[in-house]
């Protein structure tokens, strides 16, 4: 494992049910990388649970997470949204079935209903890389 030389990321892999908790100390550079990655995430949940919430009140049904994923590369093709072509798709589709299954618990009974992400920096940024 590379050592870097900078303040201390906590990040956890997800395999099939084995988690490994691994400290990074990433570059400047790759710093700015996360943050990208970060800020891609969170646009991408903020607009679908805009658009969820638009398209329920006009139709009284929701859009289910695959349906959302489709809006993804629509989005990239854009020219206001084209920078979210620099972060991974496994990411962006991993945000946006996050949000699927929050609704999820909303409509069963089993969680509030999902808030629009804030631009704050905290620990609990979460990204997901697929491990292949």
């Amino acid at each position: 494992m590379k050592h870097f030389n900078s303040k201390s990321l906590c990040v956890k892999i997800f395999a099939i049910r084995n988690v490994a908790k691994v400290r990074l100390y990433p570059t400047s550079e790759q710093k700015l990388s996360l943050a990208k990655a970060f800020v891609s995430c969170r646009y991408i949940w903020n607009y679908c649970l805009a658009k969820n919430n638009r398209i329920y009140k006009e139709t009284g049904k929701g859009i289910s997470a695959i349906t959302m994923k489709k809006w993804i590369p629509q989005l990239k093709k854009q020219e206001e949204t084209e920078w979210l072509k620099e972060t991974y798709s496994q990411c962006l589709q991993s945000s946006v079935i996050n949000l699927g299954i929050a609704l999820k618990n909303f409509f069963e009974k089993r969680g509030g209903y999902p808030r629009f992400k804030l631009g704050q920096i905290t620990t609990m940024n979460l990204l997901t890389f697929t491990l292949t």
